[in-house]
């Protein structure tokens, strides 16, 4: 058995050293420093640290460790003896800032005198430094550079940025705060910052937002937003720029939300603004430009190009040097689909603009602005302008369709000057004037083509002046070179044209305009009228004409009982069906359809069928083929006849006694119009006093010479 005195001995021996170990060396660290805790990736940063011998005896070596997020990075060996007690900083030297936007940096100390340091709980400092940022960066994601879109934007505000910078931003929704991102450090075109979803695709990352304005940019420039969903709470603003240049948004999808910018009152609020590809859906509105205590944007060009808004309108107010390019717009709903106010330098071209209600495109105080190559369609006003002047409307092809039976004007146009209505295309289904104007002298249109089912073309002046398209063109001498034709559009939706031949080449070549619509290129020699420049396919081109009329003919004294043309086939190809459309006096009274075949080039008589003429009926008739094969016609100058016909029918002699004469009667026929009279007592008057017993006999003559005879016996 061991002595309980041995155990203790031991013990105590133990125990002793162990103190005497720890009381000798101790090296730990009290403090460190980066010398620039926010720096570049790439940039050299100088790393010191202080140091303490908390031991008995002195130390005259140990090592520094250098950890960086977990990974060790380098170890150095520092001689340099240090009194018990005593501290000592020491600059570890220039490393590298380190690629990650938040660094965590541990410093430990370790065999003093290359023995073990037991008292490790003094050993280690930790300290963080901050990169500014420059290359690409996740988020979203546990293994992301950061977490949220908060912190993204948080640590772009408060520590910059060295290069041009990019935040991929995984696939979810969001849902957080108010996002706002300010001026921050290295901002310049040199060093741009993209916001984009990684998966390029703007239905798979949103951003839903529950304040209102979700995202704010303030005074920050060369900014791209891409591909991301931005779904706020109903109505609310969400993204709103402040004093921003060099921006783009692109690609995004805004639903049920306003894009807008800050007002400010004091001068322009952005410039340098691009809004780009974008779908606005479900009630948004894109609002750019001041308030009424905010000064003209005179800073530069502002793009809204190529961007879709369904059930979704357009607003600026205030603006210079805007382009509105390429747009697709319908709102439904609401009118005002896009308004247009008090802007300079200005142009509007290759949109396709719907408004169900009224006002496709609402214009006051504007200057200098131009409207070209645009698909407007509308209940209503389809544009509207107001104390405006320099409005250049030129190359759109437009249609005002009757989705209320309402009577309204497409243009209304008042208090306005220098207005260029040019190679337009108009057609309306409404009752109503194309124009109202409140003074003719503020417009100068020409080579244009309209077609309405109203006569009146025009309504000016506030007494309510109504000008018909022939008395437009010839007293008040507007519209030269225009058409009062069907522009034949190839649907309601789609202002396309196809094989119009009036269309083709009857334009003005109007300056500056080089494209239609489509971007496809416009012929100088064939300038064509309307948003759409069409090349004639002539293998598919649809032309019948109009010849003569055979039947009715005035030429022969038998009477008609059908209409007999002759029709001729201009196509390339055979036409199997057509209509006839009839106008009496003006007056549709009827639609006959045909089903002769026409071979291509012929010239055919064809009948029409039974029509049921009255004796003793003038017929002033106009006589137009109209959808050849079901089609329209692509040119209809000449589709049109007229005729002028009245048979003769025998006349019926009525006779009336003379109420203060016994033997005397009277003897009347109703009056001819285009007709003479000759009875056989050489009276040519209507009516005749006779005295029976005889015969008596008159005749009526027409204008071609055709006779009817009828006699009457009396007792």
């Amino acid at each position: 058995m061991i002595n309980k005195n041995i155990l203790l001995l031991i013990l105590l021996f133990f125990t002793f050293f162990k103190s005497v170990d720890t009381l000798a060396f101790d090296i730990g660290v009290v403090d460190a420093t980066a010398m620039d805790s926010v720096d570049c990736t790439g940039d050299l940063s100088n790393l010191s640290i202080v140091v303490e011998n908390f031991g008995t005896q002195q130390v005259d070596s140990f090592y520094v460790y250098i950890n960086v997020n977990g990974t060790l990075v380098d170890s150095t060996s520092i001689v340099q003896s240090i009194t018990a007690g005593q501290q000592l900083n020491i600059s570890l030297g220039n490393y590298s800032v380190f690629s990650l936007p938040e660094n965590m940096i541990s410093l430990s100390t370790g065999l003093p005198n290359a023995t073990l340091d037991v008292q490790t709980s003094n050993d280690q400092y930790v300290l963080y430094t901050y990169s500014r940022l420059s290359g690409i960066y996740t988020i979203g994601c546990s293994t992301c550079d950061f977490s949220t879109v908060n912190d993204a934007f948080d640590h772009l505000n408060d520590y910059g940025v060295c290069g041009p910078t990019t935040f991929n931003i995984e696939d979810g929704i969001y849902n957080t705060s108010q996002l706002n991102l300010s001026s921050y450090v290295g901002m310049s075109a040199a060093n741009p910052v993209v916001f984009q979803s990684t998966s390029q695709d703007s239905s798979a990352v949103t951003l839903e937002i529950y304040s209102s304005p979700s995202l704010v940019f303030n005074a920050v420039s060369n900014i791209t937003f891409r591909k991301i969903k931005v779904d706020p709470y109903a109505g609310s603003i969400g993204i709103q720029l402040k004093n921003v240049s060099n921006f783009t948004i692109e690609n995004c999808w805004i639903r049920d939300a306003e894009l807008q910018t800050g007002y400010a009152g004091t001068g322009p609020s952005f410039h340098d603004v691009r809004i780009l590809n974008n779908n606005f859906t479900d009630g948004s509105l894109l609002k750019l430009g001041g308030n009424s205590s905010a000064t003209l944007n005179t800073n530069g060009l502002v793009e809204v190009v190529n961007n879709r808004f369904h059930n979704s309108k357009m607003r600026f107010i205030l603006m210079k040097d805007l382009l509105i390019e390429g747009n697709y717009i319908d709102y439904p709903t609401d009118n005002h689909t896009l308004d247009v106010m008090t802007c300079l330098n200005s142009i509007i071209t290759k949109n396709n603009i719907e408004s169900s209600s009224d006002l496709s495109l609402y214009m006051v105080g504007c200057s200098n602005i131009e409207v070209t190559n645009n698909f407007l369609r509308g209940d209503g006003n389809v544009i509207y302008i107001s104390n405006s002047d320099t409005i250049n409307i030129v190359n759109n092809s437009m249609y005002q369709y009757d989705a209320d039976n309402d009577i309204g004007e497409a243009f209304h146009f008042q208090s306005s000057s220098k207005i260029d209505f040019i190679n337009n295309m108009v057609l309306s289904q409404e009752y109503g004037n194309l124009f109202f104007l409140s003074d003719t002298s503020m417009i100068n249109p020409h080579h244009n083509m309209y077609y309405s089912p109203s006569d009146s073309l025009v309504k000016y002046n506030w007494s309510e002046i109504y000008v018909n398209y022939q008395d437009w063109t010839g007293s008040y001498q507007k519209d030269s070179s225009s058409w009062n034709l069907n522009p034949n559009y190839i649907s309601p939706i789609d202002l396309h044209i196809y094989n119009h031949v009036i269309a083709n080449g009857s334009a003005y070549s109007y300056p500056g305009i080089i494209e239609d619509f489509d971007g496809e290129p416009r012929n100088p020699l064939e300038f064509d009228i309307g948003a759409d420049e069409i090349d004639l396919d002539y293998t598919t081109l649809r032309d019948i004409a109009f010849i003569s009329t055979a039947e009715p003919s005035n030429s022969s004294c038998l009477q008609a009982d059908s209409i007999q043309l002759l029709v001729a086939n201009y196509s390339t190809f055979q036409i199997d069906s057509f209509a006839l459309v009839i106008h009496s006096f003006g007056t549709q009274s009827s639609v006959i359809w045909n089903y002769t075949s026409l071979p291509a080039g012929d010239t055919v008589l064809v009948n029409m069928g039974k029509y049921n003429f009255s004796p003793n009926t003038r017929y002033d008739l106009t006589m137009t083929l109209a959808l050849p094969n079901g089609e329209f016609d692509n040119y209809t100058l000449n589709n049109e006849g007229s005729v002028v016909y009245q048979y003769l029918g025998e006349p019926n002699i009525q006779v009336s006694t003379i109420t203060d004469c016994i033997s005397d009667v009277e003897l009347s026929v109703p009056h001819q119009e285009y007709s003479t009279l000759n009875w056989s007592t050489g009276a040519t008057s209507s009516i005749i006093t006779v005295s029976p017993p005889g015969v008596w006999t008159v005749s009526l003559t027409d204008l071609n010479g055709c006779v009817v005879n009828k006699s009457i016996t009396l007792n």
